[in-house]
Parts: C-alpha cells; sequence; structure tokens
C-alpha cells in the first residue's frame, strides 16, 4: 500500500484555516460579551489549540480517509473552528468521571 504524500503546503492550509477557525470562534466570543478582550493568554490558547486540532483532523483525514489534501483541510478548518470546545468538553466529562 502505498503512502499518502501529507506536503507541507497542504499542513500549511491546515494549519491557517485552524487558526482562521480559532479566530472566528475567538471573536464570536468577544462580540458576545462572554469574555474580556484584554484576555490574550485565553486568546492564544484558542488560536493554538485549533491550529492543533485541524492538523490533526488533516492527517486523520488524509492518511485514514484517502481525501483529497484540500478537502481535508477543509475540514481541518471546522474541526479548529468547533473542535476545541468539544475537546474542553470531552476532558471535562473524564476529568469528572475519574474525580468520583
Amino acid at each position: 500500500m502505498p503512502e499518502k504524500d501529507v506536503s507541507w503546503w497542504g499542513l500549511a492550509i491546515a494549519l491557517g484555516l485552524g487558526l482562521v477557525g480559532g479566530l472566528v470562534r475567538r471573536l464570536q466570543k468577544w462580540s458576545g460579551g462572554r469574555i474580556d478582550r484584554a484576555d490574550v493568554r485565553n486568546g492564544a490558547i484558542d488560536l493554538f489549540g485549533s491550529a492543533f486540532i485541524s492538523v490533526i483532523t488533516y492527517m486523520l483525514a488524509v492518511w485514514w480517509l484517502n481525501l483529497h489534501p484540500m478537502a481535508g483541510a477543509a475540514i481541518g478548518g471546522v474541526a479548529g473552528h468547533i473542535g476545541t470546545r468539544a475537546t474542553v468538553l470531552a476532558l471535562e466529562q473524564y476529568i469528572r468521571r475519574r474525580l468520583r
């Protein structure tokens, strides 16, 4: 079975889309008045967390699902926008179960 070529440009696009997804999520929180605009640390965590989720999703989409790299990058961008919230919820549930 030939290996999939996950080239640098596909990863770069997935990373960029993840950062944009995190930025959009952060701007939605700001416009809703749910967070303080001066909270830079949590903003950076949102951006880099979204980028990480986006790259992981891209790699899974290209390697396991055998999707075209551009389709994987698009899916990674969407996952970067909504994936950090899902990841945080999953971690919270895991910690709650462990503390019981």
